[in-house]
């Protein structure tokens, strides 16, 4: 099996992981101090377990490259694009760009074919996006990197494309 490698540097997700992991590791054993367990602290443990597979997920979302192809992965989900399917990278406006407060961009591959197809990567220096649901604000799906972290995944990813493509020459 290949051993797929991030292209950028996973900081403020590591972070939160780490701290998921920590409040768990710390929480669970003070939410059973007391014998027998109350209602409101087998609800505490439920959520304690909860974060602790939030955070052990985070540490694995991100964009990863190995020989096989590029591959994008959620909270969620996990989306892998072959090196075959690949011609090149490019910023677009995101679908979503609608619901955020400046303009959105997000990462498309081109095929070969000629086919575009966007990726869950978003550039945005606004966290949160404005839905249609009156006051609530939410996230739309996707995986939301700084302008400077999604100019270097960008570029990371232009070129290990670039290398792959001589190496096949």
């Amino acid at each position: 099996m290949v051993r797929w490698h991030r292209v950028y540097a996973p900081l403020g997700r590591r972070v939160l992981g780490w701290l998921a992991v920590a409040a768990v590791v710390v929480g669970v054993p003070l939410v059973f101090l007391r014998h027998p367990p109350e209602p409101v602290q087998a609800v505490t443990a439920c959520g304690a377990v909860v974060l602790l597979l939030l955070g052990v997920r985070m540490r694995f979302v991100g964009v990863f490259v190995n020989d096989q192809g590029v591959k994008f992965s959620l909270t969620m989900n996990d989306e892998i694009v072959p090196w075959a399917q690949i011609a090149a990278f490019e910023p677009r406006r995101a679908t979503i760009a609608q619901w955020l407060f400046e303009p959105g961009l997000s990462l498309w591959i081109l095929a070969p074919d000629g086919s575009v197809r966007e990726t869950p990567l978003i550039r945005s220096s606004v966290w949160m996006i404005k839905q249609r649901m009156g006051r609530r604000t939410t996230p739309a799906p996707g995986f939301y990197l700084a302008e400077p972290a999604f100019d270097e995944v960008l570029r990371r990813l232009r070129q290990e494309l670039a290398e792959r493509s001589t190496a096949a020459d």
